[in-house]
């Protein structure tokens, strides 16, 4: 069980969910005819969970202390670092 008492099975791997999230926007921004530029933000969406600031804000609202603890500050948005990268 995680923190918030859901089974971890019923959890996406991360790469079912890149794969899930880049589908959904991909089909989404199809309607504009942007269909390339979806796939694109799907795919760098989630770029900034790889900071040591996200890695230790994870860790911390699962109660686990560990090497990622010195890097914790507060919640950090890792969704901009994907946004950026797009531009």
């Amino acid at each position: 069980m995680n923190k918030r008492n859901k089974p971890m099975e019923n959890k996406q791997s991360p790469a079912e969910h890149l794969k899930n999230v880049t589908d959904l926007a991909t089909k989404f921004s199809n309607v504009f005819k942007f269909d390339a530029w979806g796939k694109i933000a799907g795919e760098n969406h989630d770029i900034g969970k790889g900071l040591n600031e996200w890695q230790a804000w994870l860790r911390r609202v699962n109660d686990v202390e560990d090497s990622f603890s010195k890097y914790y500050a507060d919640h950090v948005n890792h969704a901009i670092h994907g946004a950026k990268r797009g531009i």
